[in-house]
């Protein structure tokens, strides 16, 4: 997940076309109960978040959670919205 979010940060918008299905992927890795799969989900979606284009990343945001009822999972949701 560490390779993802460097990913986006040297690419940036060549990352747009990625967005949807990763940002779906690590919003669920997010909710996850292990700390260190949190804290890599949550630098990849940081770095998504500021280096892809808005509309694409909350788009993906949105779609990637409106099926998903964690708790965890939709305060991360929300907190991603905010940094948009």
């Amino acid at each position: 997940m560490a390779t993802l979010g460097d990913m986006y940060v040297h690419l940036q918008r060549a990352m747009d076309s990625e967005v949807e299905g990763r940002a779906r992927v690590l919003l669920h890795k997010a909710s996850e109960a292990n700390a260190f799969i949190r804290q890599g989900a949550n630098f990849a979606l940081g770095h998504m978040v500021q280096s892809c284009t808005p509309t694409r990343v909350m788009n993906a945001l949105l779609v990637g959670g409106l099926r998903h009822h964690s708790r965890k999972y939709l305060e991360k949701r929300g907190h991603q919205w905010r940094l948009c």
